[in-house]
């Protein structure tokens, strides 16, 4: 399904069916795809980086293409783009100030989906480390 190896562009299709993949199945994607691409990716407007709002406060949604974050993106109304992070930065300074503000990531966010996996900055640097 997903690419083995890093690609710059997803078909449609892959795309659409990764956006209806479980909460489980996205949190091993990203992981896996993450590590090989040694990018992360994130939607940034006007106003900073796209947060999504949870009755436990803020969280920062993370992609592991360019092309899942710029189809989540589509349709709402911010103009945003997707910016990718190196790996080594993000472990490095991202993921320590976001533990630091309490922010919880939601890795591979679905509007098709219900659920979708959410992770502290402290869980997501441990399971980047059980990768290596």
């Amino acid at each position: 399904m997903f690419p083995a190896t890093v690609t710059e562009k997803l078909p449609a299709a892959i795309v659409k069916e990764v956006f209806s993949l479980s909460a489980d199945a996205r949190q091993t994607l990203f992981l896996d795809y993450v590590e090989k691409a040694e990018a992360v990716w994130l939607l940034k407007g006007k106003d900073g980086f796209v947060m999504i709002a949870s009755e436990e406060g803020e969280r920062l949604p993370v992609w592991p293409h360019f092309d899942l974050a710029s189809a989540w993106s589509t349709g709402s109304d911010d103009d945003v783009e997707a910016v990718s992070i190196s790996l080594a930065q993000f472990k490095q300074d991202w993921l320590p100030g976001l533990g630091k503000n309490q922010i919880e990531l939601v890795l591979c966010p679905s509007r098709v989906e219900k659920e979708d996996p959410v992770l502290t900055a402290e869980e997501l640097l441990a399971s980047f480390q059980d990768e290596e």
